[in-house]
């Protein structure tokens, strides 16, 4: 074989590699395209599944330095409210209710304890929300608190878990 007759061989050789290099890339590009929204999807389900609760309330654990008393800033719907200090802290909610609590500190570590409901929370972090799912199957009034020495108003960090009969 002559080198003129070698030649288109080696260009034949060469495209057939750059044309598996392009099938690569395409491959890929699709399996992105593709699953991206895939995935996306799944993640969503797996984090709106946590949410699968009856109810989801907010709660903002909140030490006041001007005013050294301990408060749980209790929110139900979307989003947060730091600075609603007139909010409840108070929980209602009915028997039999799946209750997902997100927690939440305003500005120093904090606990969270339910001891009723065997709940202890052992530390919830400025900015970080630590969620709870439980089931309220017991009817009265349970008292909830902060079980971290958070400052001088932390013995007043109390509230309350109001459980009242389904209908």
């Amino acid at each position: 074989m002559t080198e003129e007759e070698k030649r288109p061989q080696e260009v034949s050789q060469k495209h057939r590699r750059y044309y598996l290099w392009e099938a690569l890339f395409i491959a890929m590009v699709v399996v992105i395209v593709i699953g991206t929204p895939f995935a996306i999807y799944w993640w969503n389900s797996s984090v709106v599944a946590s949410y699968d609760s009856d109810r989801v309330i907010n709660i903002i654990a909140r030490y006041d330095v001007l005013d050294p008393t301990g408060r749980w800033l209790v929110q139900e719907g979307d989003g947060w409210n730091y600075g609603d200090i007139t909010a409840p802290y108070e929980i209602r909610v009915k028997q039999g209710e799946k209750v997902t609590l997100r927690i939440t500190s305003f500005d120093v570590l904090h606990g969270f304890g339910l001891e009723d409901y065997g709940i202890k929370s052992e530390q919830i972090y400025p900015g970080k929300v630590t969620e709870i799912i439980f089931v309220a199957n017991k009817t009265g009034r349970f008292l909830f608190k902060c079980t971290i020495e958070c400052g001088v108003g932390h013995n007043d960090m109390v509230g309350e878990l109001v459980v009242e009969p389904s209908s």
